[in-house]
């Protein structure tokens, strides 16, 4: 056959470039997310496709910020220190 094109399942394509990644597709949100750890906590991105997601997290990983730029969320989320709550100031 020719001209037939086959395009790889997009949570398959991502897996495969990074392990153990903690990624989703937002069934209502219609987009990627992934959970990627960095040095300070954890940075939640967000993108359209699998490509656009392989980049954010790429850029999360590196500290880069120019998938924002792009169109692609991200959120910074910083550890807390044991025992505490949000807005006792610690």
């Amino acid at each position: 056959m020719t001209g037939l094109r086959v395009t790889p399942d997009p949570a398959w394509v991502i897996s495969r470039r990074f392990p153990g990644l903690v990624f989703w597709f937002g069934r209502f949100t219609r987009s990627w997310w992934a959970l990627v750890p960095v040095p300070v906590g954890w940075r939640l991105v967000e993108a359209a496709d699998a490509d656009d997601l392989t980049r954010a997290v790429l850029e999360a990983q590196t500290g880069l910020r120019a998938a924002a730029k792009r169109g692609v969320t991200v959120i910074d989320l910083y550890e807390r220190p044991i025992g505490s709550t949000i807005g006792d100031g610690r």
